[in-house]
Formats: C-alpha cells, structure tokens, sequence
C-alpha cells in the first residue's frame, strides 16, 4: 500500500512541520520483490541520517544512503507528526529495533492506512540486546523483580545456547522462549520436559537476558483467569511436532493461516508477540 502524498496531520499551532519521509523505488531485486502495479518493488523509511531502511532479498532489512536509492525510478512520500515526540518514536521504531521485516511492514502499513500515528507510541517491540557486565545484570534484575505483575510475559534469550540464538535469528527477532508470571514469584512456561512451574529465579543468571511484556488491556482480574489457564496446562507434554512445523515456515517465510484463518495459538513465537502492538515492553535485562 502507497501512502497518500497529503499530510495526515496539520502543523503544530507554532507552525512547525515534523516530518515522516518514505520512499517507494523500483531496483534489480525482482526475484524476490517484484515490481507491482505502481511500477515499483521496494518500500524505505528515510531515517535523519538521509538513509534508507528497506526490505532486502533474503528477508533481513538493509540500510542503504539515500541519494544511492535516488538513482533508482522512486517516488517520495511525506507523513506530518503531529508532535516531535511523534516524530522521534517513529525515527526510534525503524532505527532501533532489532531487524526484522515483519515488524518494518507493520509499522509502514500504519503510516499508510492510520489518520495518526498512535501505533508508535510504544516503539522499541524487539531491543537490541547489548553486552552487559554481571553487575548491570543485578542491578536490572533489581527493577525486574520488582515491576513485575502478573500474567506479565517473560521473554528470554538464553546467551550461551547456539539453539537459543538459532530460534532468534529464524524467527527474526531478539527472544527464543516466552513465560507467563504467576503473581507469586514463579513463572509458567513450556520447557522440553512440558508446560512448568517454576521459580522466577532460574533466571537469575547473567546467561539470560529477559524481557517483560505486558497486555495493554488486561485488568486484574483477566489476569488472574489467564494465569489460572496457564496453571491448568501443568504437565502437558512440550509440542516439539509444531515447534518443527513453524520452524519450517519461519525458515521459508511463510505466515501460518495466511489467507485461510488466522494463526493457531501454537503458532505464534515468541517475535510474533513481541511486535504485536497488544503488548507493551515494560523493561529489559
């Protein structure tokens, strides 16, 4: 979808203009991105650095200088924030996050079709996971333990398991495994051995980086049903026959229940959570 060429916000009562620029161009990648019938095959946020973040032939995001990508036939675009914290959250969701294509069609399908630009509220759906030293673990693990609520989701990356960065980096994004928080310091989760509950202190170990993502709408009392349901799963046997199937549809690019139904709850990875715009990323590890 092309956005329109209009402003879809007025300037700000100072007479100030805080400008989203896109960019749609045709070049030589027609394998994997074919030209359309607007004669152009490639979509670009135009960052403040005057780069270009698009879309690459192996699904990955690229970043290319912009008056390389003018050389190419091109159309520009330009969207109006209605503030500059606007402006810089959309600046931060297309820099700033871990590469993922999933995400940087989200975010461009809610430019086009939004009269706002709400959606970016919440920029940072997938971190980038710096280097940390033991002591920055505990100090954050001080505010973890202590933000948590619960039917919060933990989210980890296990940082010394190549299986844990190989789930990552095929499902696009930062996490490998998601929990459900108790309320009463344990965490619910499938591991290999089922669906546990364990202690949120097995976490407590610089090996791990942790997220915690909360539901925008969850009132307690919801919370309490949905921790109640996850306690009800208790020793079920982890699903290793769909964690393959989906692995081999992440490996493919190819979107369960695409134009048939949308996504069984067996379905959706821990990613797919992450940039959901239902959930908010509430702290990092």
């Amino acid at each position: 979808m092309t956005p329109s060429d209009h402003s879809s916000a007025s300037p700000s009562p100072n007479g100030e203009k805080y400008p989203v620029r896109l960019i749609t161009f045709r070049d030589l990648d027609r394998v994997w991105y074919r030209v359309d019938n607007t004669g152009f095959n490639k979509i670009g946020y135009i960052t403040r650095k005057n780069t270009v973040v698009h879309p690459r032939w192996n699904r990955g995001l690229t970043e290319a200088v912009l008056s390389r990508v003018q050389r190419y036939p091109h159309r520009l675009f330009e969207r109006i924030a209605s503030t500059q914290t606007e402006a810089d959250n959309v600046e931060a969701f297309f820099t700033q996050n871990t590469p993922s294509v999933e995400l940087f069609n989200l975010g461009f399908q809610a430019i086009a079709r939004a009269n706002d630009l709400s959606f970016f509220e919440n920029p940072i759906r997938i971190p980038v996971l710096d280097d940390i030293s033991p002591q920055e673990f505990e100090r954050r693990w001080e505010i973890f333990s202590s933000t948590l609520r619960q039917a919060d989701m933990i989210f980890v990356l296990d940082s010394t398991s190549l299986i844990s960065k190989l789930i990552a980096r095929f499902d696009h994004g930062t996490w490998s495994h998601v929990g459900n928080y108790s309320g009463e310091g344990t965490v619910v989760e499938a591991i290999a051995q089922g669906v546990v509950e364990r202690d949120i202190a097995v976490y407590r170990n610089p090996r791990y980086r942790l997220g915690i993502y909360r539901h925008k709408t969850l009132d307690p009392k919801s919370a309490t049903r949905m921790v109640d349901f996850m306690r009800s799963q208790l020793g079920r046997p982890y699903n290793f026959r769909a964690l393959m199937r989906l692995a081999v549809l992440k490996l493919f690019g190819i979107r369960p229940g695409r134009g048939v139904r949308p996504p069984r709850p067996n379905e959706v990875t821990p990613n797919d959570l992450a940039r959901s715009d239902r959930v908010v990323l509430i702290c990092v590890v």
